[in-house]
């Protein structure tokens, strides 16, 4: 509404949650990110928002290719997390490799006008964690597809663990002992008792 007259846009007719609809029969649809998002419909373009962290990226990615196959665009945005981002950091790989027939595009941190190192500090410093910071604000593509986040899932900090010591009794050759050890091998914390 507010462009110079020269680039005016139709005239809006509907302007509702859940889409905009303009006078040539041009519209925008919006849908929450359920099992089903965008089956049955046919866009000229798709931008899909937070592909990172949606719960049904797979079934969401599946319904919506169908859309676009036939001339159509897809836009995929998204954070990696490791609890729903596999599909984005498989399509991030292929296309980087060429195995697909998408263009990845990173955008880092600082690419924002006034992001410096003081900047970052600055937001770090009221971060959950500085593994939670990173994951938003990744420096590079291999910092973004980094599971940095589980890294702080299970312990926050070593004092959990120090908490939890106790000192054995004074053991001589004939008192039985028992050693339990439990092997970190993924998103796991080491453990021995």
């Amino acid at each position: 509404e507010r462009l110079p007259a020269t680039y005016r846009w139709p005239a809006l007719v509907k302007d509702r949650e859940g889409g905009l609809e303009w006078d040539n029969g041009s519209r925008f649809k919006a849908f929450a990110s359920t099992e089903n998002a965008g089956t049955s419909y046919t866009g000229s373009r798709v931008i899909v928002d937070e592909f990172g962290k949606m719960r049904f990226a797979e079934q969401t990615y599946t319904s919506l290719m169908p859309t676009i196959n036939d001339g159509g665009r897809i836009d995929i945005i998204g954070t990696y997390t490791s609890k729903h981002g596999a599909l984005l950091k498989k399509i991030w790989e292929d296309s980087q490799a060429g195995r697909n027939s998408f263009v990845g595009h990173f955008i880092p941190w600082n690419a924002r006008p006034g992001r410096d190192a003081a900047w970052y500090a600055r937001t770090e410093a009221n971060a959950v964690s500085s593994a939670f910071h990173r994951q938003e604000y990744p420096a590079t593509p291999a910092e973004a597809f980094t599971d940095t986040a589980t890294d702080e899932h299970f312990l926050p900090d070593d004092s959990w663990w120090t908490n939890l010591r106790e000192d054995l009794p004074a053991l001589d050759a004939r008192t039985p002992v028992i050693v339990a050890l439990d092997a970190a091998t993924s998103n796991d914390s080491f453990g021995m008792a």
